[in-house]
Formats: C-alpha cells, sequence, structure tokens
C-alpha cells in the first residue's frame, strides 16, 4: 500500500482563510494604535511647550511687553534660559505648534496632530 503523504488542496486553502481573517482582524489595530501614538505625542508637544511659556514667564524672558506674537514667543523660548541655561524648547517641538498670546500672562497651544508612516 502507497501512503500519500502532504495536505491536501482543501486544507491549504483552509489555513490560508484563516490565516487572511485574523490578518482582516489585526490590521484595523495596527492602524488605530499609530493613530493613538499621534494623538499621545501632540498632547506631549503641547504639554512641554506649556510649561516652556509658563517657566519663560516666571524667570521673565517673557513679559507683557514681549508676548505680542507668535513670533517673539518663539524667539524667547529658543533662547537661553538665564536660570537654567537651557534652550526652553528646541525647534522640533515647535514644529507644527501655535503659540497663541491672550491678555498677558495667558496663552494657548495647538499642536497639529502627527502622523507617522509605516516604516518598510
Amino acid at each position: 500500500m502507497k501512503k500519500n503523504k502532504g495536505f491536501t488542496l482543501v486544507e491549504l486553502i483552509a489555513v490560508i482563510v484563516v490565516i487572511v481573517i485574523l490578518a482582516a482582524i489585526a490590521l484595523p489595530r495596527i492602524g488605530d494604535m499609530q493613530s493613538a501614538a499621534g494623538d499621545a505625542q501632540s498632547k506631549a508637544s503641547a504639554a512641554t511647550l506649556s510649561e516652556a511659556v509658563e517657566r519663560a514667564i516666571v524667570e521673565g524672558s517673557l513679559s507683557s511687553g514681549n508676548f505680542t506674537s507668535q513670533a517673539t514667543i518663539e524667539s524667547a523660548l529658543e533662547g537661553q534660559s538665564p536660570v537654567t541655561l537651557v534652550p526652553y524648547a528646541l525647534a522640533s517641538d515647535l514644529t507644527g505648534a501655535t503659540i497663541t498670546p491672550g491678555s498677558f500672562p495667558a496663552f494657548t497651544v495647538t499642536v497639529a496632530k502627527q502622523t507617522y508612516a509605516t516604516a518598510r
């Protein structure tokens, strides 16, 4: 008697169908995780910039005289902190961010949502 070894075509198709179903379930979740990571990065950037502006106000680098536009706030933030001798904010923190001055010392930080491309 001769025994056939191996898988039948039906068995292979069944395995492929199961793999496709699992992939269909997993791929949308990966996209959701990337979106959540972008949201978290945006919130972290907004918090960092808010803290930097508040520290600049407390240390005196930002006052009602130079709290007139985003450009003057950014130039003060990228300057050296007189107390810590480190920059208030890196230029990369300011990318996609808008700092809107209000009635001194009120301000609003808006950060565009970060997007991520998949690596290949």
